[in-house]
């Protein structure tokens, strides 16, 4: 049976497809997520399946790849109203659902393969061009691991993308079909759903259908000529840093993060935001995918350049002078007091997602705990002082 509590708002399910073989290359995985979420998206709106599970329309599933540690991980995460399985014979659609997300098969065509490959050389092709979002660009760094994106070698990513074919996608995508697949379903582990699911001989494949999508009202407003004095600005300072998971320099950054602008006990929030008065709002994360220290700080327009500049001197300052036992300390149980919150949530498929993106493994919690501890004062210095500022990026129309 599937735990549900009343008090829960959402069943929350988290499939994550653990591949043996790496042989496929980053523009693979991107093409492959694409034409997954394409799939299963046509999977979902099929006639068959409509109705019992409309209630996906409004929260659709999303599909993503990363490598952890030399594991290529792909995940489904979908989440809907859990008044939909209150009674227990409702409760058998979960698992329907879930069977049919396991056994996906190729839906997609030749057409839709050559459609997602423009997508992405034109996406390539505007990399530096004003049109392009800070949020993309982001996103194309992450995905193809390049730390500058001024450098991204655009002739090899064209060329690899422009080499890519059918049959090499779909031995891509066999990969994940006999990938290990580890299910959660409101934060519990369903191994007896898995071995369920697996031990179903009768259960055939979804063939492809005729897509029927459900008609929605379209709004129409009325066009108005509204004029706004933007006074407002988005500051992005990016600093790369060179830390591996679960190399001890990966634990130092993350301290590091969190004394620069991690908390309202943060360097960037006591001196910019409180002393200076210069921000609304600023924080600092680091994201290990990217290799980056990201600081972001939302400031008047005509304090930009003022801000920028005490930011990166309060920076410079924590390179030449150090940080305190008291910041070190407050950092270090700030970190531990979120992950032991984390793993005492009820929904602890979001600790689980947490794990991979924090610490790019599903390691112990223990283990995680020790390994903050035995971090020193001098380790996260020097962090500190590798870091180097590559871009900045002010967004003024906010």
């Amino acid at each position: 049976m599937i735990y549900l509590d009343n008090k829960r708002k959402n069943v929350e399910i988290l499939i994550t497809f653990i591949e043996n073989d790496h042989s496929d290359t980053r523009a693979y995985r991107f093409l492959r997520s694409k034409m997954l979420l394409t799939t299963l998206d046509e999977t979902l709106k099929t006639q068959e399946i409509e109705k019992k599970f409309a209630y996906l329309y409004e929260s659709m599933p999303t599909i993503y790849t990363q490598k952890y540690q030399d594991k290529h991980l792909t995940q489904i995460y979908i989440q809907m109203p859990s008044e939909n399985f209150i009674e227990r014979k409702q409760q058998g659609d979960i698992i329907d659902l879930v069977k049919r997300l396991v056994f996906m098969r190729k839906s997609f065509n030749e057409t839709d393969f050559i459609v997602e490959k423009k997508k992405l050389l034109q996406a390539i092709d505007n990399i530096k061009s004003d049109k392009f979002l800070y949020g993309e660009q982001l996103f194309l760094k992450f995905a193809f691991g390049y730390k500058n994106l001024e450098s991204m070698p655009m002739y090899g990513s064209r060329k690899a993308i422009k080499h890519m074919t059918m049959d090499g996608l779909h031995q891509s995508y066999e990969s994940l079909i006999n990938a290990q697949k580890h299910i959660v379903i409101n934060g519990y582990v369903h191994d007896s759903i898995y071995q369920k699911i697996m031990n179903l001989s009768s259960f055939q494949p979804i063939e492809k259908q005729e897509i029927i999508y459900k008609q929605r009202p379209v709004k129409v407003f009325k066009e108005k000529q509204v004029s706004l004095k933007m006074n407002q600005a988005l500051i992005y300072l990016g600093y790369h840093v060179d830390a591996k998971a679960p190399d001890r320099t990966f634990f130092a950054m993350h301290i590091a993060s969190s004394i620069i602008g991690g908390s309202s006990a943060s360097r960037l929030f006591t001196i910019i935001r409180e002393k200076y008065n210069l921000s609304y709002y600023i924080s600092s994360g680091y994201y290990h995918t990217l290799n980056t220290m990201l600081v972001v700080a939302s400031v008047e327009r005509s304090s930009v350049n003022e801000t920028i500049e005490k930011i990166e001197d309060l920076i410079e300052d924590m390179k030449q002078k150090g940080i305190t036992d008291k910041e070190f300390l407050i950092a270090k149980n700030e970190i531990k007091n979120q992950l032991i919150k984390q793993a005492e949530r009820e929904d602890k498929h979001i600790f689980l997602t947490y794990n991979l993106a924090f610490y790019g493994d599903f390691e112990n919690i223990d283990y995680k705990l020790h390994m903050i501890d035995s971090i020193s004062i001098a380790e996260v210095e020097d962090m500190i002082k590798k870091m180097k500022l590559e871009r900045r990026l002010v967004i003024k129309d906010v």
